[in-house]
């Protein structure tokens, strides 16, 4: 079971991810549907507890070149 750690695969998402963001930012205007994005994820909240405050919160914003970084990171770990 060689290659099979989450923590890998969490990597490689994130740097596939950042890598589809930025030639989608880079290519933006020259092919112009790769920049459209959208956002998702929960908005930031904030727990009072008196003594302590947490924030909890995620978004992300994918766009289209992004999505394909994501889906060939996730090729890539399925071939180690």
């Amino acid at each position: 079971m060689r290659g099979r750690s989450p923590i890998i695969l969490l990597i490689l998402l994130v740097v596939g991810a950042l890598i589809g963001t930025v030639i989608g930012e880079l290519l933006g205007g020259i092919i112009p549907f790769l920049h459209i994005s959208e956002s998702i994820g929960f908005t930031p909240t904030t727990l009072d507890l008196s003594f302590m405050q947490i924030t909890f919160g995620f978004t992300m914003k994918l766009n289209l070149a992004s999505a394909l970084g994501l889906f060939l990171a996730y090729l890539m770990y399925k071939r180690l």
